[in-house]
């Protein structure tokens, strides 16, 4: 019955998730440059770690993995985030970017699938849901094609109204190409 696989899968998420995950940089390339930014990775890596952003994002990558067959997580370096360092040339605020840890549903994940090693993908489509304004203020030159796409209620063809929320005709959806390095 559906409570009894519910009531599994969650003991299954309990056990799975007892141990704190952690993640650590490994440096490809020699120099002191890429030894700095090998520390600095990690000590980004155990701040997200200690706040718990880590377990919160492995729990439901798992839970992905549990009811969906597949889970994944990823971790962007967002430019609009961090703190202000100055004001660029149209007038934007330039900031110190920020990594973002994400669980990623299977439905945003677009590669090959008849790939079995995810390591041996050469590309990967992702898909994030964002707010409109957030990208006006990011990228202000492209306001008209930025106010003309889609909602991600209208993209994903959501008929009933009472799962339409206010405001959420401000969500659209960025795509990110990750090309594997060659």
């Amino acid at each position: 019955s559906v409570p009894e696989a519910r009531s599994l899968i969650q003991d299954v998420l309990t056990l799975s998730t007892k141990q704190k995950l952690n993640f650590k940089a490994i440096m490809k390339r020699d120099g002191s440059k890429y030894i700095d930014a090998t520390r600095k990775a990690n000590a980004l890596l155990d701040a997200k770690s200690r706040n718990g952003e880590l377990n919160r994002v492995g729990r439901d990558a798992l839970e992905n993995g549990l009811l969906l067959g597949t889970g994944f997580l990823g971790n962007f370096w967002r430019f609009d985030r961090g703190p202000e360092l100055a004001e660029n040339e149209k007038g934007g605020v330039v900031h110190a970017g920020e990594s973002e840890i994400v669980s990623l549903h299977p439905a945003d994940i677009v590669m090959d699938y008849r790939i079995e090693n995810f390591e041996d993908q050469p590309w990967v489509r992702v898909r994030f849901k964002r707010n409109r304004y957030d990208l006006l203020a990011m990228y202000p030159e492209l306001e008209k094609a930025i106010m003309a796409l889609p909602s991600c209620h209208q993209v994903d063809q959501v008929s009933r109204e009472e799962f339409h929320l206010v405001g959420e005709d401000d969500q659209v959806y960025e795509y990110c190409v990750i090309h594997k390095q060659t």
